[in-house]
């Protein structure tokens, strides 16, 4: 009898632990990293930084910096094309969880900055002969921008500036060259991609007035600000830009279009 009533309570012992381990197991589950699970991040639809791929798939400079950020940090992330605005707010609200574009007031107030990721050349493009030489004699003006970006404080404040609203800096240049516009504002390289489109030189317009320099940055939805891909991805962007990899896209894309 004794050894039965032994025998007893060892089975109900293992009865005991077999019923605790699913729920030791649930909690352990519950505290593990999980960064397998796709993010999406939303993609500018201007060429060079994001366009149509021959597959249909996001191409460009943004869906390679990203495409790299994922491999890096070990967070997946699936990009797709979407319109600027329409951008802003999926981060913002947590329909998209990460983005990144020219430095914007509303991503920082609304969004994680997780870093810088480049810096570009803001200019003003002008028809030729063109006597315009600074941002102030754009006052009165009648100037091609396109929607959503914010190139520089200073045109944006100026309310004398006439700001004409086009879809794309080929637009911007095709009325710039028809005498529909009086300038047009954004990035270097936007530009030189529309005058390869466009199959005419760069010579064909007046030297361009250079308003210095604006950060692109990555941002995430707020959601993720104590995520532990958020810090992945932050510190995937600063071992790229050691590496110089970021600068290596943004050339390879440049001598594409040459």
């Amino acid at each position: 009898m004794g050894y039965l009533m032994k025998l007893n309570r060892f089975l109900a012992a293992l009865f005991f632990l077999g019923a605790l381990a699913p729920n030791v197991y649930a909690q352990g589950a519950t505290n593990r990293t999980d960064t397998s699970a796709k993010m999406i991040a939303d993609i500018i639809d201007i060429a060079p930084w994001g366009m149509n791929g021959a597959d249909g798939k996001p191409a460009g400079i943004y869906p390679n910096i990203f495409k790299r950020l994922s491999e890096r940090s070990g967070c997946a992330l699936e990009t797709r094309l979407t319109p600027i605005a329409r951008a802003v707010v999926e981060v913002s609200r947590g329909s998209a969880s990460a983005t990144m574009m020219l430095d914007r007031l509303d991503l920082n107030e609304n969004a994680i900055a997780l870093g810088e990721v480049a810096a570009l050349r803001i200019e003003v493009w002008l028809p030729p002969g063109s006597t315009l030489r600074r941002l102030e004699d754009l006052a009165g003006k009648t100037v091609g921008v396109l929607r959503g970006p914010t190139y520089h404080e200073g045109f944006d404040r100026d309310s004398r500036i006439l700001k004409y609203y086009v879809t794309n800096p080929r637009q911007q240049l095709e009325m710039l060259r028809k005498g529909r516009l009086d300038a047009a504002i954004g990035v270097h390289e936007n530009f030189l991609i529309a005058v390869d489109q466009m199959q005419i030189s760069p010579s064909t317009f007046a030297q361009p007035i250079d308003l210095g320099k604006r950060v692109v940055k990555l941002w995430v939805t707020p959601s993720m600000k104590e995520s532990p891909c958020a810090n992945q991805l932050a510190q995937a962007l600063k071992d790229m830009r050691r590496a110089g990899e970021v600068d290596r896209f943004i050339s390879q894309a440049a001598n594409a279009n040459r």
